[in-house]
Parts: structure tokens; sequence; C-alpha cells
């Protein structure tokens, strides 16, 4: 069984008819209206309406508008007594007396430690030189004792070998 044929051309000519709004073309015979803005005559219009944030001066000079002595003011507010300032002030003063007597009392322990290690040098010195007086004498009394010894070595050598004829 055949099954018919069907006829494209003509349904694509019918499918042309319907309007497609994703393809709609400019060049249609009834376009729809689009409301038109006149841009110039809402910019003209805006301003001439007042905007409080950016204020128009353009007719007065830097020279009329009133000065400002900060300088005056600063000063003002500097002669005004502030307790938090003048708490820190006291609490300074404070931590510098600490600190000074702090270093006062390195200062003494200081000078107590110089003084122990004068002492300790000085005593290390006197030590020092009475032992160097000893091994001084140690010394000259070992030269005496050499010189001796020295001096009756001949004759014990002259025994040893008188002892070594006879024998």
């Amino acid at each position: 069984m055949q099954r018919p044929q069907t006829d494209w051309r003509a349904r694509a000519d019918a499918a042309a008819k319907v309007p497609n709004p994703m393809y709609a073309s400019r060049a249609d015979p009834t376009p729809m209206e689009e409301p038109q803005n006149d841009w110039q005559a809402r910019a003209d219009a805006a301003e001439s309406l007042p905007d409080h944030f950016y204020v128009n001066r353009a007719d007065t000079t830097p020279m009329e508008e009133p000065q400002t002595d900060w300088q005056a003011r600063a000063d003002a507010a500097a002669r005004i007594p502030n307790p938090v300032y003048a708490s820190g002030k006291v609490r300074f003063t404070k931590d510098v007396g600490k600190l000074q007597a702090g270093l006062q009392e390195l200062n003494v322990r200081f000078t107590k430690d110089m003084g122990k290690l004068q002492a300790g040098l000085q005593e290390l010195n006197v030590r020092f030189t009475k032992d160097t007086g000893k091994q001084q004498a140690g010394v000259q009394e070992l030269e005496v004792r050499l010189t001796e010894l020295m001096g009756k070595l001949p004759g014990r050598v002259q025994k040893l070998q008188g002892h070594l004829v006879q024998k």
C-alpha cells in the first residue's frame, strides 16, 4: 500500500502566510508604532528643575562666600581641657617615675657589683704576687741545690770510676 505524497510546497506557502513574531520584518506594510521619545525635551525640562545637591553658584564669586578661620578654631579646641589627655599625662608621669626608680636601683646594683669585682681583682693580684714571690724563692732554692749537686758530681763520678776499676 502506497502512502499518499505530501505536497510540501503547498504547506510551505501556507506557513509563510502565518505571521511569526521572531522573524518580524520592518518592511511589513503595517509596522507597529513604537512610542518616540523626545530626549532633548526631557533634558531641557530636567535642567529647569532645581537640584539641591548640585547648587548652581554661577552668580557668586569665591570672595563673596564666608571664609572659615580653621586655625582659630583649632587653637580654641586645643585650649579646652580634656580629661582623657590629662589622665594620660598623669599615667605617663607615674610611668616615668617608675622607670627612674628602676634606673637608680640598677645603678646602685651596678656600683655594688663593680666594687665587688674590683675587690676580687685586687685580691687575685695580691695572691698572684705572693705566689710569684714564692715561686721565685722556690726557683732560687732549686738553683742553689742544683749548683751544690753539680759541685759534688765530679767527686762522685771519680768515686764510681774507682769502684769500677777495682771490680
